[in-house]
């Protein structure tokens, strides 16, 4: 849910903030506003809407060499506000309200407005207390540029799957739509020139089922996305659904670690750390750092809160000691597991890629047989008065 939590400024005056939280409780949490100040906390069913409906932010290649630039203006003496407003006149790809534009008094303030990456607003928000921009604005551009690699890399594996299965899965919902009609026509009106097989048969039939029964994915759909997580648990260890749930894992690990080590080294601790993930996470991943931020209210140790259902072994086999070594050997351990993280992501989104590529082929040669088999030599053996 979205909730507004209507706060005093350090001006004084009434002004709100948007928070996704289950409760009226975990907004005022989440939004570190400290409670003395907050007036109240409402549901916000328009800003569900909206935010439902904004454009995502720049590209995260475009974000990282404008902190870049950013960072090497600061480096000269000039304030946050001259350096940004410079560098906004002459990027043009920002798009914004300019009105809010003179509104905006800190570094996270201007990242907001440009709907910039929520980790590079958390980092904007540390700078401006710890002074430190240059330092922590190019974290965060080699963050997001990293981030942008390891996307790419994984896109690249599975764009050929992906159209596969698209691909497949037209040919064998269209093929037999348009042939089963053309079919059950020539089987009625030519019966003499036609000799129909089980294969035409099977064409008619899910042709026609699927003409009659087209509206049952749209109320379908909806309550499949309603449960979605509910239903993901219970088939989420299928054998393809498997590998599936294993991609989701190291996705949101490759992530994790990513986040995890950029907060580490500008000195933020664990509950901050997750706390401030969560922030900037949505959907299951969002679920996971709820669980893992109650846990560690409790006084658990961050490896504590890792589980196999939700991480990888190798996260939670390394996380369980990350609290007993120093700071230097946890920059190494970080970097380590965010490499072996990488590797395993690419070669299970190489496993998915070729499995969906195989299912979209078959379906593919499957639909061309039929129409061959079911089709065509039916009509040829009729012609020459064959029988198959």
């Amino acid at each position: 849910m979205i909730y507004l939590v209507h706060y005093l400024d350090s001006q004084g005056q009434l002004t709100n903030v948007r928070v996704d939280a289950d409760s009226r409780d975990e907004a005022r949490l989440l939004s570190r506003i400290p409670e003395r100040r907050i007036e109240m906390v409402r549901e916000d069913i328009v800003g569900r809407i909206s935010l439902a409906l904004t454009p995502p932010g720049p590209p995260s290649n475009s974000q990282a060499v404008f902190m870049q630039t950013l960072s090497s203006s600061l480096s000269t003496g000039k304030t946050v506000k001259s350096a940004l407003l410079s560098l906004v006149a002459e990027a043009k790809w920002l798009k914004y309200d300019e009105d809010k534009l003179d509104q905006c008094e800190e570094l996270a303030d201007y990242f907001r407005l440009f709907r910039f990456d929520k980790n590079a607003i958390l980092l904007a928000q540390t700078a401006t207390k710890t002074g430190k921009y240059v330092e922590v604005l190019q974290q965060a551009s080699r963050y997001l540029l990293d981030q942008e690699k390891i996307k790419s890399e994984v896109s690249a594996e599975l764009k050929m799957g992906i159209t596969y299965i698209i691909i497949g899965t037209l040919f064998f919902l269209l093929v037999p739509l348009f042939i089963g009609a053309s079919l059950e026509g020539i089987k009625t009106g030519s019966a003499a020139m036609f000799k129909p097989n089980a294969v035409t048969n099977a064409l008619i039939a899910w042709g026609n089922m699927i003409s009659a029964y087209w509206f049952v994915p749209v109320f379908v759909i909806p309550v499949v996305i309603w449960y979605r997580v509910i239903l993901w648990q219970l088939i989420r260890g299928l054998p393809f659904l498997r590998v599936i749930h294993q991609k989701i894992k190291l996705s949101r690990s490759v992530r994790f670690v990513g986040s995890y080590r950029l907060l580490n080294d500008v000195g933020i601790v664990d509950s901050g750390a997750i706390l401030s993930i969560l922030q900037a996470s949505s959907g299951e991943d969002a679920e996971v750092y709820k669980r893992m931020y109650a846990q560690l209210a409790t006084s658990e140790t961050l490896g504590a809160t890792f589980d196999l259902q939700s991480w990888p072994v190798a996260v939670k086999e390394t996380m369980s000691v990350f609290g007993e070594v120093d700071e230097a050997e946890k920059v190494k351990i970080l970097r380590a597991l965010e490499e072996t993280l990488h590797m395993e992501h690419l070669h299970v989104s190489r496993t998915l890629s070729k499995t969906l590529a195989r299912i979209g082929f078959v379906l593919m040669v499957s639909c061309v047989l039929a129409a061959i088999i079911g089709f065509y030599l039916p009509i040829v053996g009729g012609a020459s008065g064959g029988r198959f």
